[in-house]
């Protein structure tokens, strides 16, 4: 009904512009299409506010998951484990370039040297799962500093000539 979706809206813009999510669920529970709306309106307002952890919890908790806001939200705080799961619900196949790039983009991270190891080693594991390119993976945990990691993966995966 065309009358019902304008108070929708209206009831919407107004919940926006007042941060007023959290009354907007405990009134509308019984409206799921309404209420998923008001769960990704909140995720996108956590987004904005730069809280990716909370958001990407948000978008995966609306039902259904609303998995383009959490593939964002995952990304944002580096959860990669999420993001791929994501994509995998959402039926997207990535290429090995983008997987590649996401890798990269992980490892270049700054902060100190234990953040900076993690992201290789995380970046090393991307690459490894999702490209099976043993070498780049070997060759991103050498860069993080985890030489016996990277000797593990090499001689895991039958590859001396990585070590």
């Amino acid at each position: 009904d065309e009358e019902m979706a304008n108070h929708k809206n209206k009831c919407m813009s107004f919940i926006e512009e007042h941060s007023l999510h959290k009354l907007g669920l405990e009134l509308f529970q019984e409206d799921a299409d309404f209420y998923r709306s008001i769960m990704v309106s909140l995720g996108e307002r956590m987004l904005k506010e730069r809280k990716s952890e909370e958001a990407l919890t948000i978008f995966l908790l609306a039902d259904p998951k609303c998995l383009d806001g959490g593939k964002r939200a995952a990304r944002d705080c580096g959860d990669w484990k999420a993001y791929f799961a994501c994509c995998a619900e959402d039926n997207e196949t990535l290429s090995t370039d983008q997987v590649t790039n996401l890798a990269e983009t992980i490892s270049s991270k700054f902060g100190n040297m234990k953040d900076k190891s993690d992201a290789f080693a995380s970046a090393a594991r991307i690459l490894q799962d999702y490209c099976q390119d043993v070498g780049y993976a070997v060759d991103m945990l050498i860069s993080g500093h985890l030489w016996s990691e990277g000797r593990r993966v090499a001689h895991l995966h039958n590859r001396p000539d990585l070590v």
